[in-house]
């Protein structure tokens, strides 16, 4: 009988661990050459995919028709039925708290202020009124004495008494008015709006002042169509030779409300 000796298995073995080696120090090689290339697209990486998901939680779908669209826009624009002031508004390409009128601005203050069917104005609700509105307090110091809508508001102590002296005649309209898109985001909600406003003529798309009578006024201008105060328009059918205005609504956490910022003509 021949007994075969067991073949050498090390030398296999060895020359596989030196091929593993090998090709451990190719790849090592190969990332250390490369290493900044690699870095910089994990980052780029990192960084889309962070700015995706921020972006998809700051998209929140708004109804331009709903309550709480509304009430963002009535912080800003008041019809009284007795004046355009609210043409004020867009009477510039960029319009902030500062630019109105002492008048108007009370009157979207105490807009936002529910008397509860009394005549009496209490000095904290005005505060509150304020800040619900633009944020923070326009009546640094309370004023003796202040006008909103067609009253007359005197300090009497810690409220105010109302008193109506009256209104003058009709004025302009402001009904031809469309939100066209709303965006958001962590800090801000931004209401884009077509505008168009009631002139003497018919509907117009800007705004000028004049001060003719010892006082502002703002008047529309530029005719869009011509119409009767009593027409019916339809206002689709002029809407795309209006302008359009980005209303700015910023959050305040501490109140954990939205208040108006500013208005620009786009």
């Amino acid at each position: 009988m021949v007994i075969e000796e067991p073949k050498n298995k090390g030398n296999g073995l060895v020359i596989i661990v030196i091929i593993l080696l090998l090709i451990c120090l190719g790849l090592g090689g190969f990332i250390y050459l490369n290493k900044d290339k690699i870095l910089v697209k994990q980052t780029k990486e990192t960084a889309e995919k962070q700015e995706k998901e921020a972006e998809s939680a700051k998209k929140i779908e708004y109804n331009e028709n709903g309550y709480f669209i509304k009430s963002l826009m009535n912080k800003i624009i008041n019809t009284d039925g007795y004046s355009h002031k609210e043409f004020q508004v867009y009477a510039k390409d960029k319009v902030t708290v500062d630019d109105l009128s002492d008048h108007y601005k009370n009157t979207l203050v105490l807009s936002q202020i529910n008397l509860g069917g009394t005549d009496l104005l209490y000095k904290e609700s005005l505060k509150e009124g304020s800040i619900k509105a633009f944020g923070k307090n326009i009546y640094s110091t309370y004023p003796q004495k202040f006008e909103a809508f067609c009253n007359v508001y005197t300090l009497n102590d810690t409220y105010y008494e109302m008193e109506n002296p009256g209104c003058g005649g009709m004025g302009y309209r402001y009904d031809y008015n469309k939100i066209t898109k709303i965006e958001s985001d962590d800090n801000h909600i931004y209401i884009y709006q077509k505008a168009g406003f009631q002139g003497e003529d018919g509907i117009n798309k800007n705004i000028t002042t004049t001060n003719e009578k010892g006082y502002t006024e703002y008047v529309a201008k530029d005719l869009v169509k011509k119409a009767e105060f009593t027409d019916t328009i339809n206002l689709d059918e002029i809407l795309d030779q209006l302008n359009e205005y980005k209303f700015t609504f910023t959050y305040d956490e501490t109140n954990n409300i939205y208040y108006f910022e500013s208005v620009e003509k786009q």
